[in-house]
């Protein structure tokens, strides 16, 4: 069990990711998820050619889903013809170091 705001961060990251992924022309998308304690882990690969997270326009999805959720709660790797995204989302639901707060 999860308390409501990490189900909500998590869906939010799956709907960014995935939404992200298809818009870049993926036509095959896979899903992963790992967790412990502290952390559950969604990672999202896709086969739409990859892309570096540093390139991420401000105030877009990627973008605004890693300032939320934290300095390095999003990683990029590339995956075969495309990436593989892993976004960490902390299970108390508290925003990591560095993320946005107030909003």
């Amino acid at each position: 069990m999860v308390d409501v705001d990490v189900g909500r961060l998590f869906g939010r990251a799956a709907a960014v990711l995935t939404s992200n992924a298809l818009n870049a022309g993926a036509a095959t998308v896979s899903y992963a998820v790992h967790h412990t304690d502290d952390d559950i882990e969604l990672t999202v690969t896709d086969d739409a050619g990859g892309f570096d997270l540093a390139d991420a326009p401000a105030g877009r999805g990627l973008w605004a889903l890693e300032r939320d959720l934290g300095a390095g709660s999003l990683s990029v790797e590339p995956a075969g013809g495309g990436s593989s995204v892993t976004v960490r989302i902390g299970r108390a639901g508290a925003p990591r170091a560095g993320a946005a707060v107030g909003r």
